[in-house]
């Protein structure tokens, strides 16, 4: 695969790209261009023979202490892969100028870490935020300006026609089980292509951004219904169960900041088709 000094690189990809069927590795930079909550992400450049094959991507690694393992990645691919799958179908149903489309990470392990130093004998490996036996995920860098339509806190920063209508979808398509939210990427002319979404269900398993229950009433606490999903189904609220509104932020939102009340909800929700009513 080649080596360079200065960058990070990953041994082929665990999956195949769903797009072209290829596995791919990737060379990245050292040093984060953005910083999340949970995760550092790095520029870096696909390779591979496939379609692919030197394109920018973005390599995406979780913060020390949070996770490293391939498994800690398994949400985030069925996240994204049940949001993908739920976008295609209200394509279909309720077509718009604008197509949403989600994009699926590749998973890859690392193969080595890039070195510090200018001289071979003085460097060592870059140990900062990646180390040679963690996994990272891999997405396409989505050229454009880059927005953040909704948060998993139920707080809304753009407004659109369909997006919020998508949210509202998911809820009735999966038969009350989900919303798909924290929606964020970029709007071109012909597509809304879409990264890292949450999923809040009421199993709770999408990994560390899915607040469960809480987190679907507290979208549709929220939630203004557009032309498009006017008229969908809204959720049965209980009003005997009451749950404090969870803090809208910009920022993804993690269960670790739920609380005993939140948790509670959760569990006394999950078997149920109804939604607690929401209190500020």
């Amino acid at each position: 695969m080649g080596t360079s000094a200065s960058n990070h690189e990953t041994i082929k990809s665990v999956n195949e790209c769903k797009c072209c069927g290829r596995q791919y590795w990737v060379r990245f930079e050292r040093e984060y261009f953005e910083k999340g909550g949970c995760r550092y992400a790095f520029r870096g450049t696909y390779y591979g023979g496939g379609k692919h094959d030197g394109e920018q991507c973005v390599s995406k690694v979780f913060i020390d202490k949070v996770a490293k393992l391939y498994v800690d990645w398994v949400p985030d691919i069925a996240a994204a892969e049940k949001a993908n799958e739920l976008a295609m179908r209200f394509n279909r149903a309720h077509p718009t100028n604008r197509p949403i489309k989600f994009v699926i990470p590749l998973i890859a392990k690392m193969d080595f870490c890039g070195q510090t130093g200018g001289f071979l004998w003085f460097s060592e490996e870059d140990k900062r935020y990646v180390k040679s036996d963690e996994y990272v995920a891999i997405e396409p860098f989505i050229y454009g300006h880059y927005q953040k339509f909704n948060s998993n806190s139920g707080a809304v920063f753009a407004l659109t026609e369909s997006l919020p209508a998508f949210s509202h979808f998911t809820y009735v398509a999966s038969d009350r089980e989900l919303v798909v939210c924290d929606l964020q990427g970029v709007r071109n002319d012909d597509h809304y292509y879409l990264t890292d979404p949450a999923i809040c269900s009421r199993d709770q398993l999408y990994g560390p951004t899915d607040l469960g229950t809480a987190g679907i009433a507290n979208f549709f606490a929220r939630h203004h219904c557009t032309a498009i999903c006017k008229s969908f189904p809204r959720p049965e609220v209980d009003s005997r169960s009451r749950v404090r509104a969870l803090q809208p932020k910009k920022g993804s939102s993690y269960t670790f900041e739920l609380t005993r009340q939140h948790d509670q909800i959760n569990r006394e929700f999950r078997a149920r088709k109804t939604l607690p009513a929401i209190t500020e």
